[in-house]
């Protein structure tokens, strides 16, 4: 009696990809996404003097559990985004909050192909 492994080798070769290339692809799709977001969030934020607009960073986290933050440096920042009575000639509030909601399925699904693409080499 015996047991066949078939796709053994190829399983093995997956496993064998570096942690850290897995890692690094993570980060450079994270990024991806942050920098998307960014553009989205800055293209609904409000305008007066343009200094929130442009106050917008997208960074990323390395480590254990990779991450990529995408903000505003102006300390009002929080105010504008969060008061839904305003009214803005440009702009919204909420907008980094809107875009990322629409687009996080878009984002979870870039970052998981990337990830298939890099075992499937």
């Amino acid at each position: 009696m015996g047991i066949k492994l078939e796709g053994f080798v190829e399983l093995t070769n997956k496993l064998n990809k570096s942690i850290s290339e897995v890692f690094d692809t993570v980060e450079d799709a994270l990024l991806d996404c942050g920098n998307d977001l960014q553009q989205e969030a800055q293209d609904l934020t409000p305008v007066d003097t343009g200094a929130l607009r442009g106050s917008a960073f997208t960074e990323t986290e390395s480590g254990s559990n990779p991450s990529v933050i995408v903000g505003f440096d102006e300390e009002y920042a929080i105010y504008v985004h969060e008061n839904l009575e305003a009214h803005h000639p440009v702009g919204q509030a909420k907008f980094l909050e809107q875009p990322l909601n629409e687009n996080k399925d878009k984002y979870v699904d870039y970052i998981g192909k990337k990830v298939d693409d890099l075992l499937n080499k």
